[in-house]
């Protein structure tokens, strides 16, 4: 038989509930041993399954580096994945989840959900594979019922890139080994681009919460009353000129006159909410735009380089979104500070930290976004830069800001 044979073999087999047990243990494994790909890598160890710990709802067959490991518990590893209902194979390069486990538990966070840490820690692993174009990433859909704990449900949720097969339209024995022979090729590049797999995912699991953490955003966003707008229906505006040129810089900290307005601690905390995803939802938008127009401009590589710093990084850096500019015939790099507000009034103030504004001083990369009427579904930008005309904080505050300083940093008092 071919593999190709095989592998429908199994997947029938899987719907009429035969056993499938010699299949998988015995002929997939021995024909994946004799693909020249296979016998001229001494390296490789191929095993395979149909129960673990029980009855098991995903038969597989493994593809092992064995420097690196000879289960599918530990480190990365090629796996074929037969579904639980027999309608598909998926061949995934997948990563073992018992070390994964151990270092969420070590975490101590109850809000950290296992399956959704697994799938947070591939889309790390997934940011070192170059060209994922013809690849399933993400969660995989290997199990019947989502609720009831398998190991077929741990596979699904580790999935790092994966090509899918179903059974009844499965491709040709040499479409089958070029795949394997280039998924092999995937597989080599994570390991040289990783090293070590539980020293990587140590020291990089805070990336994994920060995709966790963006989620909950993500989350928060559609069971809100905002609405997105997608990249192809925003609508760019040509800047317009707010700076007021008898308006001097303001350095008393802002209008002392009047009392301020009072608000009771639940209002705050949902103004403040409100403000934040509405902040969510404008880098969004944004970071979506940009990802459709640098793929359209400049290619599938240049897209996946847009990324929201601010989620990646952290705030630090002065900026939202690494992009590229779109004035340009080649891919030159711009950061992006988004400020967002439901208003479409484009001389409503909005407000920037101290860092933020450092950032912009003599800076031809730095541009900022205004994103007007976020959550209407509706969004319109409005792109500044002109930055780097401007070689000092108070040249950028006099001559391209109006400005007003709001807070003190106060670092002593006195007793009188």
């Amino acid at each position: 038989m071919s593999i190709r044979d095989t592998l429908q073999e199994i997947m029938i087999g899987k719907q009429s509930g035969t056993s499938v047990d010699e299949l998988v243990t015995e002929t997939l494994k021995k024909e994946l041993e004799a693909l020249p790909v296979v016998t001229a890598d001494g390296n490789l160890h191929i095993y395979g399954r149909t129960a673990t710990g029980g009855q098991s709802f995903v038969p597989w067959v493994g593809i092992m580096n064995k420097q690196l490991t000879t289960t599918v518990q530990q480190s990365i590893y090629l796996v074929f994945l037969f579904s639980q209902n027999g309608k598909k194979v998926s061949f995934s390069l997948n990563q073992g989840v018992t070390y994964l486990d151990e270092l969420r538990k070590e975490i101590n966070d109850k809000s950290v959900k296992k399956l959704d840490f697994f799938e947070a820690n591939a889309k790390v692993l997934l940011e070192k594979i170059n060209d994922q174009d013809g690849l399933v990433t993400g969660k995989l859909n290997l199990v019947n019922d989502q609720k009831q704990d398998s190991s077929g449900r741990s596979y699904q949720h580790s999935n790092i890139i994966a090509k899918e097969y179903e059974v009844n339209n499965l491709p040709s024995e040499a479409k089958i080994i070029n795949d394997i022979e280039i998924m092999l090729g995937k597989y080599e590049e994570l390991q040289g681009k990783i090293g070590d797999y539980n020293s990587f995912i140590k020291n990089n699991f805070y990336k994994a919460l920060r995709y966790l953490d963006n989620n909950e955003k993500q989350k928060e966003i559609r069971e809100s009353e905002l609405k997105m707008t997608n990249p192809d229906e925003v609508v760019v505006l040509s800047t317009e000129n707010t700076f007021d040129e008898n308006r001097r810089p303001n350095n008393s900290g802002g209008s002392s006159s009047g009392r301020g307005n009072t608000i009771s601690d639940k209002n705050l905390k949902a103004q403040l909410d409100q403000q934040n995803r509405v902040g969510d939802l404008a880098e969004l938008e944004v970071l979506n735009y940009f990802k459709e127009k640098v793929r359209a401009k400049f290619g599938e590589e240049k897209a996946k380089e847009v990324v929201q710093i601010s989620k990646k990084v952290g705030h630090g850096l002065g900026y939202d979104i690494k992009a590229f500019d779109l004035d340009k015939n080649t891919a030159q790099e711009i950061h992006i500070e988004v400020k967002g507000t439901t208003s479409n009034n484009y001389k409503q103030p909005f407000f920037m930290s101290i860092n933020e504004i450092r950032k912009l001083v003599a800076n031809e990369r730095l541009r900022i976004v205004r994103v007007l009427g976020v959550g209407s579904g509706q969004s319109k930008f409005m792109i500044y830069g002109g930055f780097e005309n401007y070689v000092s904080l108070d040249e950028l505050l006099t001559n391209k800001f109006n400005a007003e300083p709001i807070n003190f940093k106060i670092n002593g008092i006195k007793i009188n």
